[in-house]
């Protein structure tokens, strides 16, 4: 989960129709950079998901600032029982959750409160929570096998970034000006699981590009 600036509505939403047409369901996937606000990765498949569950307030079913794009993974995790975590376009969660990611035995990331001497939130412990349970304590047989499928696309995504930074590190004169664009895309809050490579980035190499996350 990165931190999203949400657009102005495109226009009025007064039924589920409209959010699931242009404008509105364009300008949601531009605003969340094409990708699940939960899990990060670019799918291809997308719901419209209520950051407040509707049944828990139908009154915001309609309104555009609970209406955020998940795949339908992360959707259904979430369901109606997470019915108070971080709002990404308001709050970053980056100053409040902690990832690790150790790609063996298994890539999966581990999600954690930043710090545990803080009091902290509902929200947050709820988001921590959802976050683990999306990727590596899945709740059924299929969500695990969903969340193996998840896991191995980011282990791709991580793969292709960290030989990034290797070829970054080797690189001489031009080419090391080139490498150095290709990880700044990568820690973009548009590119694929960005707060796990910002992560990554604070952990290991906050020496070569830490004045890029404050950038982006």
């Amino acid at each position: 989960m990165i931190k999203i600036e949400k657009s102005k509505a495109p226009g009025k939403i007064t039924c589920d129709a409209d959010y699931r047409k242009e404008p509105v369901f364009g300008c949601i996937c531009k605003d969340f950079h094409g990708k699940c606000y939960l899990c990060e990765y670019k799918s291809t498949s997308y719901r419209v998901e209520h950051i407040v569950p509707r049944d828990r307030a139908p009154e915001c079913a309609h309104k555009w600032e609970n209406l955020f794009l998940a795949c339908p993974h992360c959707n259904e995790i979430k369901g109606n029982k997470y019915n108070n975590i971080l709002d990404c376009t308001k709050v970053d969660p980056e100053d409040v959750i902690s990832i690790k990611y150790n790609p063996f035995p298994m890539a999966r990331p581990e999600f954690a409160i930043k710090d545990a001497n803080d009091p902290v939130s509902t929200q947050v412990e709820q988001t921590v929570e959802l976050l683990n349970k999306i990727f590596i304590e899945p709740t059924t047989v299929e969500k695990l096998y969903e969340a193996d499928t998840l896991c191995d696309k980011l282990y791709e995504e991580i793969d292709d970034f960290l030989n990034d930074i290797q070829k970054y590190r080797k690189a001489t004169g031009k080419n090391k000006g080139k490498c150095y664009t290709y990880v700044s895309e990568h820690i973009g809050r548009s590119s694929s699981f960005a707060a796990i490579k910002r992560a990554i980035v604070r952990e290991r190499y906050l020496h070569i590009f830490g004045t890029e996350l404050d950038k982006q």
